[in-house]
């Protein structure tokens, strides 16, 4: 048998072999969506990446400028503590005027100082360990967040530690100077004032 150009055979080999073709181009069009969709993504990651390249001084001067900014302040407090001790055993302990919590006081402080210096510890290693390429440089910059809140509130609790020893210290002082100028004072005779 022969068949015509536009016989029911050949049609149906057609319709056949244009469904073919359409489930071709359907599975073509999917997997270029699905490898634009994966360009897209590495780009996105890319430029993202790209972005914490460029934020990557930003954010190193600032972790640095934050440390920079914890390690004076406690600097600064250990100066202090250091003066009043020194003021305490050098002129309010040898004339007998001494505190009756002061090993308290002092015991509190260096807890407190020893919270600080652990958490700058932690804050410099937080710091120092950023890096945009690693799994995860959004969670590393929320621990050094974290970090620095928790010195934050650390600086403010040996803050408040070191204030009550030197308002302790600066009562004493006081209660000294009066004792000091009460003596010394010559009392006045009724007789002497002149109206």
């Amino acid at each position: 048998p022969t068949t015509k150009r536009g016989g029911p055979g050949l049609v149906k080999d057609r319709i056949k072999a244009a469904h073919e073709r359409n489930l071709e181009i359907k599975e073509h069009l999917k997997m270029r969506a699905s490898d634009a969709a994966q360009k897209r993504k590495e780009r996105l990651s890319e430029a993202r990446l790209n972005i914490c390249r460029g934020r990557a001084n930003l954010i190193a001067n600032r972790i640095r400028a934050m440390i920079n900014i914890g390690t004076n302040r406690h600097k600064r407090h250990e100066n202090l503590v250091a003066r009043v001790d020194e003021f305490y055993n050098n002129k309010l302990a040898p004339i007998g005027y001494t505190l009756d919590n002061y090993d308290d006081l002092k015991a509190e402080i260096e807890a407190n100082k020893a919270n600080v210096q652990t958490l700058l510890e932690s804050a410099k290693t937080a710091g120092v360990e950023f890096d945009c390429e690693s799994d995860d440089p959004k969670g590393q910059a929320e621990a050094f967040k974290e970090d620095m809140k928790a010195l934050i509130d650390a600086i403010k609790e040996y803050k408040t530690s070191i204030r009550n020893y030197v308002t302790a210290v600066h009562g004493l002082a006081k209660e000294a100077r009066l004792d000091k100028l009460s003596p010394s004072l010559s009392p006045v005779l009724t007789s002497e004032v002149t109206p």
